[in-house]
C-alpha cells in the first residue's frame, strides 16, 4: 500500500489533496501540526511525505533535516509544498533533501503528477519492512545500508 505522510496545517488544502490522492489509489494520513507529521514519520509506515514549510509549531525545513538525518526515514521521499517560492527557499528545500519542490497555489493535477514522478523515481519498495533488524543490528534493504547501535557501518563494495 502506498502510505503518504501529509503535514499541512491548513484544512481545506489538506482534504482536497487527500481527497485527490486517494481517487488515486494512495492513503493519505494529515498532521496538522509538524511535530506530530516527524513523530509519525519516525515509527514508520509511511512511504512518502509531502510537507508544508510554514507549519505552526515546527518550521517544514527542520522536519527535512531530521527525516534525512535519520536511517529510518532518510530515503524516503519528500515533496515540499509551500508558500515560500523564492528561488532561495526552493534551493534551500531541494538542497537539504527534498526531492520535489511545488508551490502554492498549485494546481492539484500537478501535485498527483509530481507524487507519481517522484514516487517512480524513488522506486519506492512499498512492501512492509523492507529490511531485518535484530537487537541493535539493523539491514537497511532500500537503502542498501547496514547500522549498529544507530550508527551507519561503512561497507566495502565489494
Amino acid at each position: 500500500m502506498k502510505r503518504i505522510a501529509l503535514i499541512e496545517d491548513d484544512s481545506d488544502i489538506a482534504f482536497t489533496i487527500r481527497l485527490n490522492l486517494e481517487r488515486e489509489g494512495y492513503t493519505v494520513i494529515q498532521f496538522g501540526r509538524g511535530q506530530d507529521g516527524l513523530i509519525a514519520m519516525q515509527r514508520g509506515g509511511f512511504d512518502f511525505v509531502i510537507l508544508d514549510l510554514n507549519l505552526p509549531d515546527l518550521d517544514g525545513l527542520t522536519i527535512c533535516r531530521e527525516l534525512r538525518r535519520e536511517p529510518q526515514t532518510q530515503a524516503i521521499p519528500i515533496l515540499m509544498l509551500t508558500a515560500r517560492g523564492s528561488e532561495h527557499d526552493r534551493i534551500t528545500g531541494l538542497e537539504l533533501g527534498a526531492d520535489d519542490y511545488l508551490t502554492k497555489p498549485f494546481s492539484m493535477r500537478e501535485l498527483v503528477a509530481r507524487v507519481a514522478a517522484v514516487w517512480r523515481r524513488a522506486r519506492v519498495d512499498v512492501a512492509p519492512n523492507a529490511g531485518y533488524e535484530d537487537g541493535d543490528l539493523k539491514i537497511d534493504e532500500k537503502s542498501f545500508r547496514v547500522y549498529r547501535h544507530g550508527k551507519e557501518i561503512k561497507l566495502a563494495k565489494k
